[in-house]
């Protein structure tokens, strides 16, 4: 149980990213 809830905080990490990533991506398009 310790193991896949390991897992999901890495794919929560992961998902973050991407939006953080996302976000940036609509900053620079709205310049």
């Amino acid at each position: 149980e310790i193991g896949t809830h390991d897992e999901l905080l890495e794919a929560d990490g992961v998902y973050a990213r991407l939006c953080r990533m996302q976000s940036e991506l609509m900053k620079r398009k709205a310049w």
